[in-house]
């Protein structure tokens, strides 16, 4: 794929690339799985790597001979989180969403074509999934990637929709469709609903933090479980998630 702009650095979006191969259920690679999934010649990837390892990026595994993230990326994600003022006014409202509703809440930001949470509450230790700062969720395919998309610059959605359109071709045009979708529920409601498109048994509201044309995103959502019974009416609850964002709204000034 082209690079975004003349400017870019291949060596600096290598590395990010490399270090983002890691993950919850990946936790260990070897040069010769990161150069199969960089579709990097194995000198290259060794370079990388070696490098990350001297910056505390990375860590090699010696019994493995396989590498793990480093302690190091651990100061290159607090200061922006220490930073956003939006998470610390939003926390104890989304807590008291979660107690009243018994869903999910939580806050993400748009990396790449991921929502990465950076504040979450589940309603009980049995809960479907451990929504942990710096988890991810496919933002083509749920309510807080809906609504993060629809905050972007118009140019930066079209480059992230040919992203996703070459890493993905098959369905795409369904994909899109969903995501106009949810823009015309955001345009009319407020907020946008998916319903079991990520998880079956999971049902989304989705509503931008943000106003449109914002080059950071960030969005909440609430997630109900299908398993109780009869599926929820998020159009009943909807109302207490833009609540939550007005009232966060209120609390930052603005």
């Amino acid at each position: 794929m082209k690079a975004p702009d003349k400017n870019f650095s291949s060596t600096i979006g290598q590395g990010l690339a490399l270090l983002r191969c890691f993950t919850a259920t990946d936790l260990l690679l070897g040069n010769k799985e990161l150069s199969e999934r960089l579709d990097l010649p194995p000198s290259t990837v060794a370079r990388l790597t070696f490098t990350l390892c001297e910056l505390g990026l990375l860590t090699k595994v010696e019994r493995h001979r396989k590498y793990k993230l480093g302690y190091g990326t651990l100061g290159l994600s607090y200061p922006v989180l220490a930073n956003m003022r939006e998470r610390y006014v939003a926390r104890k409202l989304m807590k008291e969403l979660t107690d009243s509703t018994m869903g999910q809440t939580s806050m993400a930001v748009l990396s790449g074509l991921d929502a990465m949470y950076v504040e979450s509450f589940r309603p009980h230790e049995e809960w479907l999934s451990r929504p942990e700062i710096g988890t991810t969720r496919p933002a083509m395919h749920t309510a807080i990637g809906h609504a993060l998309l629809f905050s972007l610059e118009p140019k930066r959605f079209e480059y992230l929709m040919l992203r996703a359109k070459e890493s993905a071709p098959k369905g795409f045009t369904q994909i899109r469709r969903r995501i106009e979708g949810s823009f015309n529920q955001i345009l009319k409601k407020g907020y946008c609903t998916v319903v079991g498109t990520y998880r079956r048994e999971l049902h989304a509201i989705g509503v931008p933090l943000t106003p449109r044309d914002h080059p950071a995103p960030i969005a909440f959502n609430l997630s109900l479980s299908v398993y109780a019974g009869a599926p929820p009416d998020l159009d009943a609850v909807a109302a207490q998630l833009l609540a939550l964002r007005d009232r966060t709204i209120e609390g930052m000034g603005g």
